[in-house]
């Protein structure tokens, strides 16, 4: 069968995906289709938050007869984030991790104590 490309993707099948992920639950629902959790996009309906590649992956199914695979398509801001805006959902940026506060002032005051260099290149000493 041939791919619909994702701009087929209607509001119908992303309500679809979405009723499958609220019956499947997340877990369930990422591990069948092989997707891992949203980096950086959220899908927000009635309430409700939802991995947004995921699901424009699941509508697919609902399209073509076929999910999309995570690695055959990018879920960032210019494929999935604009293609659930058009039919009116919300997507929002999220932080992973979703730090606090002070978590963010401890992780400024690291890096500006490596030289603006990431953490990662900070040599750790024990004090």
């Amino acid at each position: 069968m041939p791919r619909t490309p994702l701009r087929d993707t209607t509001r119908e099948a992303v309500l679809a995906a979405i009723r499958e992920w609220d019956e499947l639950g997340a877990e369930s629902f990422r591990e069948q289709y092989g997707y891992g959790p949203a980096r950086v996009y959220q899908l927000r309906h009635d309430g409700q938050t939802y991995d947004s590649k995921a699901i424009v992956g699941v509508a697919q199914r609902y399209v073509s007869g076929q999910p999309l695979r995570p690695q055959v398509f990018s879920g960032g801001e210019q494929t999935v984030g604009r293609l659930l805006l058009r039919p009116g959902f919300e997507v929002k940026r999220s932080r992973t991790p979703d730090w606090t506060r002070d978590e963010l002032v401890l992780a400024c005051a690291l890096v500006a104590q490596n030289g603006w260099k990431g953490p990662n290149s900070a040599k750790l000493t024990r004090g």
